[in-house]
C-alpha cells in the first residue's frame, strides 16, 4: 500500500500536535509495510500510484479537494483526521475588553451565561459562514473520518448540525506515545537537573500561544512558590501574547521558558516534574498530557475537549476560564500520589504503534468501499498487524 499524507504548509516550521500525529502515524505504518509520502497543502505530487490520500486537519480538507477537482474520478480514497474542536473561550475575554456590547451583556447576564451565549454565537457563525459550510459538504467526500475520540466526532457533528456520518465511515484512532521512550519508566533527565537544579515543578510542554492558556496558569499560581517550567516554541503568529506571558512571568518570578527539547529528553523532564498542566481552551486530548502520564507524572488537563475519554478519573481537570479552578486542580494533583494505573492505561491503550494498526484497518475499509463503488468484488479484509 502507498499513502500520501498531507498537512498544513507550516506543519514543520511551526510544529504542533498535528505534526506529531502525522509523523508518528507514518512511522508506525512504515513498520507495518506501508509506503508513506508526506506533503504540504499546495505542494501535492501527482496522485498516480497512491492508494490512499490522508489529510490531517479539518481546515486542510477544502484546499486539498479543491486542488483535485479536475481529477476527482481518478483520485484515491480520501481519509481525514479532523483534529477538530471548536473553541472560542480565549476570544471571549478579548471581546468583553474591546466591545461595549459584550461588556454590557456580561454585566447583565453574568460571566457563565454570557460566555455560553458568546460560544453559541461563534459556533453559529462558523456553521453558516463559508468555512463551516464547506467543511459540512466536504466531510462526505471522505471515505473514512478518523477522529481521535468519540467525543470529537460527536462535537464536530453537533457544531455543524450536520447529517450524521455513517458509523461505518468513522474509525476512532486514539493519539499515542512512543512506548520505547517510557518503558521502562524514564528517570529524570540529568542534563535538565544539572542546568536547572530542581524537581517537583509545574510543567507545561506546549507552544506558547493563547490557546494553551499559559497566562491563565501563571495567574492561577501567581502567589505560590512552586517553579513553573514552560517547554515549547513561542508562536510566531502571537508575539503580543508571548510578550504578555514573559511580562507576567517576570512579575511572578520563578518561571522558566525552555526551548523545545527532543522526545528523548522530554521523557526525562516529565519524570522530573511534579505535575504537567494543560489548562488549554481545548485539547484532543493533548499529546503532552499522554506523554506526561506515560512518564509517571501527575496530569492536570482542561475540561474542554476529549481528555476525560482518555484519562477518566485518573487525572485532574480544570476550567480554563477560572484561575481558581486551575489552582485547585494543580494543588490537589500535587497533594496526591502519582498514578501507576494511569501510566499503565496509557502504555496499554494509547501508543503510536496501536494507532498505526487501527489507521491501517481504516485504510482497508476505505479501499473496500472504493472497490464496491466501482462494482469490483472486494477481497476479504485482513486484520492489520
Amino acid at each position: 500500500m502507498r499513502v500520501l499524507m498531507v498537512n498544513r504548509r507550516d506543519a514543520e516550521s511551526v510544529p504542533g500536535g498535528d505534526s506529531v500525529q502525522m509523523r508518528e502515524t507514518a512511522a508506525g505504518l512504515e513498520v507495518l509495510g506501508v509506503e508513506v509520502v508526506t506533503a504540504a497543502v499546495g505542494e501535492l505530487p501527482s496522485l498516480h500510484g497512491f492508494d490512499i490520500l490522508h489529510v490531517f486537519n479539518w481546515d486542510q480538507l477544502e484546499p486539498v479537494l479543491s486542488s483535485l477537482n479536475g481529477c476527482a474520478a481518478d483520485r484515491p480514497p480520501v481519509v481525514l483526521s479532523p483534529i477538530f474542536w471548536h473553541h472560542s473561550g480565549h476570544w471571549f475575554s478579548a471581546a468583553v475588553s474591546a466591545r461595549t456590547t459584550w461588556k454590557v451583556i456580561r454585566t447583565s447576564l453574568g460571566s457563565s451565561r454570557s460566555f455560553r451565549l458568546y460560544e453559541n454565537w461563534q459556533q453559529a457563525k462558523f456553521r453558516w459562514q463559508a468555512h463551516g459550510r464547506r467543511l459540512r459538504r466536504r466531510l462526505f467526500s471522505a471515505a473514512q473520518v478518523l477522529p481521535n475520540s468519540r467525543l470529537e466526532i460527536e462535537h464536530l457533528q453537533s457544531v455543524l448540525r450536520m447529517k450524521r456520518i455513517p458509523p461505518s465511515r468513522i474509525t476512532v484512532v486514539p493519539n499515542g506515545v512512543r512506548r520505547e521512550l517510557f518503558q521502562p519508566r524514564p528517570a529524570p533527565d540529568p542534563s535538565f537537573l544539572e542546568e536547572y537544579g530542581m524537581r517537583g515543578f509545574v510543567l507545561q510542554v506546549a507552544r506558547i500561544q493563547a490557546a494553551k492558556n499559559q497566562l491563565g496558569l501563571i495567574t492561577a499560581l501567581f502567589d505560590l512558590p512552586i517553579p513553573i517550567v514552560f517547554v515549547g516554541q513561542p508562536s510566531p503568529y502571537e508575539p503580543e501574547y508571548v510578550r504578555r506571558c514573559r511580562e507576567l512571568a517576570g512579575e511572578r518570578g520563578n518561571v522558566y521558558f525552555v526551548a523545545p527539547r527532543p522526545p528523548e529528553e522530554l521523557a526525562g523532564i516529565y519524570a522530573a516534574a511534579g505535575v504537567h498542566v494543560l489548562p488549554s481552551w481545548r485539547e484532543t486530548p493533548g499529546l503532552a498530557s499522554l506523554e506526561a502520564a506515560a512518564a509517571g507524572c501527575r496530569v492536570v488537563s482542561t475540561d474542554v475537549g476529549s481528555a476525560r475519554e482518555y484519562f477518566g478519573d485518573l487525572a485532574w481537570y480544570c476550567d480554563p476560564r477560572d484561575p481558581a479552578s486551575i489552582r485547585r486542580a494543580v494543588t490537589q494533583a500535587l497533594a496526591a500520589a502519582p498514578s501507576e494505573e494511569l501510566r499503565r492505561r496509557v502504555l496499554d491503550l494509547f501508543t503510536w504503534d496501536r494507532a498505526a494498526r487501527i489507521t491501517l484497518e481504516a485504510y482497508h475499509r476505505a479501499l473496500e468501499e472504493a472497490r464496491s463503488d466501482r462494482g469490483q468484488t472486494p477481497p476479504a479484509l485482513q486484520p492489520a498487524g
